[in-house]
């Protein structure tokens, strides 16, 4: 079973409204997994103290205060408004229990959370919405550009007045290339540099090899190609104002838009050292920026989708991950 999937039978085993195989596979996770230990406690510790609270009525002189506000906004706008014909006096002298308005905001914050540590096509199943292929992209903070035509598998990013576009359409051939396509959100051209890594970088503080130089104005973008013959890590940086920008991109030597799960173990290494893992085990990219060179543990000998491994990197590491198309996986700082 996996994280997300327990996550979402939370209720369903507090409530005991589980079926004994179910159950006791939710049982073995829970063993297993301490992360998903410790949210469950949290979860259930929560659903106990609802239970305690008392309840309560209506404060007296509502109905009067509520009925007193609409007869004002009826003479001040006196034409006919049929969603005022319903029988107010009845609605609000019914006696409305605190515990159920309670348990109402506990299931809204179970969905926050869940929405916050669920990979975004796990929730899509959950509630019944038709699925897609690949995770289902997050464009809520993002400023999209076109991808480039003809680019099928292409993640598009924007941050800090750069936008970078991960071709991944010649990744799976015989060349076992990458392009990068940048572009620049505001009228100013933006200076750009991409550096290659050096493979045995553990942080992302290693002094890169300068790869390519130039400069990109809007719709007028620039394709850096990169071959890959072994596993590699493109450092993409440019100025933002007094500060610079860098988005560090994961290519690896095989790329795969369906890899399955896959034993990984990931302990007291940098975030930089683990997406690169990740990346070299499943053989996705994975576009990551904000403080990589932390240390991070997570998934000590387990057998994990790419989407759950990316996704418990970034939690580890206080990151969220966002799905842009198959086999491609965005980390950045939390919003």
């Amino acid at each position: 079973m996996k994280c997300a999937r327990a996550i979402e039978l939370f209720s369903s085993y507090a409530e005991n409204a589980m079926e004994a195989p179910l159950r006791l596979a939710f049982e073995q996770h829970l063993a297993e997994c301490e992360e998903c230990k410790g949210a469950y406690e949290s979860f259930n510790a929560t659903l106990m103290v609802l239970e305690e609270m008392p309840e309560m009525e209506v404060p007296a002189g509502f109905h009067a205060a509520v009925m007193a506000r609409i007869d004002r906004a009826m003479q001040a706008n006196p034409h006919p408004v049929r969603w005022w014909h319903l029988d107010w006096g009845r609605v609000f002298t019914v006696r409305v229990p605190a515990r159920a308005l309670a348990v109402g905001f506990a299931a809204l914050l179970l969905l926050v959370v869940l929405v916050q540590l669920t990979p975004t096509h796990t929730i899509r199943g959950f509630f019944g919405l038709p699925s897609t292929q690949g995770p289902v992209a997050d464009t809520r903070n993002f400023d999209l550009p076109k991808p480039p035509s003809g680019a099928p598998g292409a993640c598009v990013i924007s941050q800090s007045g750069l936008s970078i576009c991960v071709d991944t359409s010649a990744a799976g051939t015989s060349t076992g290339s990458y392009a990068l396509h940048l572009d620049a959100k505001g009228e100013l051209a933006i200076e750009y540099e991409v550096d290659l890594m050096p493979a045995n970088a553990t942080t992302p503080d290693a002094e890169g090899e300068v790869y390519h130089r130039g400069y990109v104005r809007a719709k007028q973008g620039a394709a850096v190609g990169v071959a890959v013959g072994e596993s590699t890590v493109a450092r993409v940086a440019w100025p933002n104002g007094s500060r610079s920008c860098k988005e560090y991109v994961f290519l690896p030597s095989g790329f795969s838009s369906e890899a399955g799960p896959k034993m990984i173990a990931i302990e007291n290494t940098s975030v930089y050292e683990a997406l690169k893992q990740v990346s070299e085990t499943y053989g996705v990219v994975v576009l990551a920026s904000g403080d990589l060179s932390k240390t991070v543990n997570y998934a000590g000998g387990r057998s994990l989708d790419p989407q759950d491994a990316v996704y418990g990197v970034a939690r580890a590491a206080g990151l969220r991950w966002v799905g842009k198309s198959s086999g491609v996986y965005v980390v950045e700082p939390g919003s």
